[in-house]
């Protein structure tokens, strides 16, 4: 009994690996971070504490992962937003387009209208929302 069990887990683990791999559900994966810099070598924002110095320059970093089978040369229209969080007044904007092949963008986030305090950022595609976070500046 012993012998079969350890030849099924093996198989039954390799059958699930493949399974996973082969049905990729093809999610499109949008992410963004705030930081002060960028890792030259995996293109990552270096992890920063928050609350964020507005004494510094802030950097805004995005990332992007398609599915491998994505040839759509379609250019995607961007948008980043920043937003008070009392008050939902937007005092930053930043529109950008590019195609399913780009990976990434990075830009400098222009503090001049910031202030201390908390404010809501939101990523668009295409108009529609795709990826919100929450930050302090002091």
């Amino acid at each position: 009994m012993k012998k079969v069990l350890l030849f099924l887990v093996p198989i039954l683990l390799l059958i699930v690996v493949i399974t996973f791999i082969y049905f990729d559900d093809g999610k499109q994966v949008e992410n963004f971070d705030l930081g002060y810099k960028i890792d030259e070598e995996s293109q990552k924002m270096e992890k920063t504490k928050e609350p964020l110095d507005l004494e510094k320059k802030i950097l805004v970093s995005v990332d992007y992962q398609y599915p491998k089978d994505m040839n759509n040369e379609e250019l995607v229209m961007r948008k980043l937003i920043v937003k008070k969080s009392k008050t939902e007044e937007i005092v930053f904007e930043k529109h950008w387009e590019e195609d399913n092949i780009t990976s990434g963008y990075s830009f400098s986030l222009d503090i001049t209208k910031l202030n201390k305090g908390t404010y809501k950022i939101q990523l668009y595609k295409n108009n529609k929302l795709v990826k919100e976070k929450t930050y302090e500046f002091s």
